[in-house]
């Protein structure tokens, strides 16, 4: 700052006293170069913003995700070069979060990247840094916006395969009566157990076949399911405690998504110091409860 004022006062001291008009003029173009490159290093930053679109992100733990920004250019004339770079707290981004554009008066533009978390919990995108220089790249100047978004990280989610490998696959017939099995709803055909009533057992598939098959009903009666999920710490041994507990709330993690992915009512259970009960619903809110518990 020092230097540029005694430059500054230098330059209008020589156009003063210099008595060659030619040379005064060279000075002057000089001066007002320097000031307007001054006062550009002042003014661009001011008329510069950041926001988000969103104020909070929500990801599955290792599952990219998208981050967006809207850079805008708030002033009536062009910004030829800057750069960006987005600050990030316990995640990490999946390619380039950085890099240079150049905007038009009163231009925005959205910038998009992608991301990723390895940790669960409520971490941090921003704020945002943006440099550049001023005309003639005499000046450069920095400006930090906070425009930050808190990115929730769920547990890592698996999938859950219910599928009835042994027997053939059949349809089924929905009733509104959940109050028995109903011997119309078929669901599939399963291989004789001992025991199987022998109304169950289905004749001419067996005959076909050769081996006996029995018949499987939908179960009409509507049961939540409960998840209890163990988090008391004595209940995992010392070696590798805090894996196996995470490796736990993954699986009930995983085992909820697929529930309510079949609209099946779902609640969840804790056994820890501080007990959690989420109560049976069905729906994307409920995951979203049991996700972010």
């Amino acid at each position: 700052m020092i230097g540029r004022l005694f430059l500054l006062i230098l330059l209008i001291g020589l156009i003063l006293f210099i008595p060659v008009p030619s040379l005064r003029f060279v000075l002057s173009l000089v001066l007002f170069i320097r000031l307007w490159a001054w006062a550009a290093e002042k003014l661009i930053p001011r008329l510069l913003s950041v926001e988000r679109i969103d104020r909070t992100r929500y990801a599955l733990c290792h599952r990219e995700f998208d981050l967006e920004l809207v850079i805008r250019n708030n002033a009536p004339f062009p910004v030829s070069y800057l750069t960006y770079r987005d600050d990030l707290s316990g995640i990490f981004p999946v390619g380039k979060r950085d890099g240079a554009l150049s905007l038009r008066p009163f231009e925005e533009i959205r910038v998009t990247y992608r991301a990723a978390g390895d940790t669960r919990g409520v971490h941090t995108a921003g704020p945002v840094r943006l440099r550049g220089n001023g005309p003639f790249r005499l000046y450069s100047w920095e400006k930090r916006c906070e425009a930050r978004q808190s990115v929730v990280v769920y547990p890592r989610v698996y999938r859950v395969s219910l599928n009835q490998n042994r027997g053939l696959g059949g349809g089924n017939i929905k009733i509104t009566n959940r109050l028995y099995e109903d011997v119309t709803s078929f669901q599939s055909l399963r291989e004789y157990i001992p025991g199987d009533e022998l109304k169950r057992i289905n004749w001419k598939v067996s005959a076909r076949l050769g081996k006996l098959y029995s018949m499987e009903y939908d179960s009409n009666i509507s049961f939540p399911v409960h998840i209890v999920l163990v988090l008391s710490a004595g209940a995992y041994p010392l070696t590798h405690r805090e894996d196996l507990m995470e490796r736990a709330i993954e699986t009930a993690a995983s085992l909820a998504v697929c529930f309510l992915r079949m609209g099946q009512k779902l609640s969840l259970i804790t056994s820890s110091e501080e007990p959690l009960f989420i109560s049976p619903q069905a729906g994307t809110e409920q995951s979203g409860r049991i996700l972010g518990a």
